[in-house]
């Protein structure tokens, strides 16, 4: 059970947290330690470990000594982020298809339904939610702890860019991409799945195309291995 102290830290994490990925609070927008601690009546010590946390999600920047402010993602640091998902999702998708079954897939079927309607209905902050969703849902499936836990580091980044980047027609185009993927999956068509992948970063984190091609390649070569021998 957590103490008074976790609490209220926890407390002060979750309340930054909902303002930072519902743009209450901005990219580049201070927070201020005396306010908060003045506004909900707790000392510094809760609040400085709450933003700790928050820097160590990418949700913040901290300023020892001097301040914090919410973290400006710019296009080349979008474009690391993309990268990585690259390998990452890529990963969690093999690992899926090896591991996953029928009920696993349908329920990929319908979170991406979800998240396509949300977007047809201008419910942005739905949308997103849904879409961190999917891809989160498609680690579980891989039953990779570790990786789970570096695709939950990620993914926070991840939503925080969708909503400062939030654009309606590319939204759409994302979602729509995810009832392919899901199919792909279900069907474990490797090669299909990958191309998505790659379709679906490049489309959202403008990747640099020789990369992504080169991966794409790697990946799609013969096993290293037969597995009959």
């Amino acid at each position: 059970m957590p103490s008074g102290k976790e609490t209220l830290s926890n407390k002060v994490y979750d309340d930054i947290k909902d303002k930072i990925l519902h743009l209450e609070l901005r990219p580049g927008e201070r927070i201020s330690e005396e306010f908060i601690s003045q506004q909900m009546n707790i000392s510094r010590t809760p609040i400085r470990e709450a933003l700790q946390r928050l820097h160590n999600d990418g949700l913040i920047t901290l300023y020892p000594k001097r301040h914090a402010e919410i973290t400006y993602y710019d296009n080349e640091m979008i474009r690391q982020i993309g990268t990585l998902r690259l390998s990452q999702d890529i990963l969690a998708a093999q690992l899926a298809m090896y591991y996953g079954c029928d009920a696993d897939f349908n329920i990929l079927a319908e979170i991406a339904k979800e998240c396509e309607a949300a977007g047809r209905q201008g419910d942005i902050y739905e949308r997103i939610q849904l879409d961190t969703d999917f891809h989160l849902k498609i680690t579980e499936i891989s039953r990779n702890s570790l990786l789970m836990k570096h695709q939950r580091e990620l993914y926070i980044r991840v939503h925080l860019i969708q909503v400062i980047k939030y654009n309606a027609e590319v939204s759409m185009r994302l979602s729509m991409h995810h009832k392919k993927m899901a199919d792909m999956l279900r069907k474990k068509d490797e090669e299909a799945i990958i191309c998505q992948i790659c379709e679906h970063l490049t489309d959202f984190h403008k990747l640099d195309m020789h990369i992504v091609n080169k991966y794409s390649r790697m990946l799609m070569k013969k096993n290293f291995f037969d597995e009959n021998e």
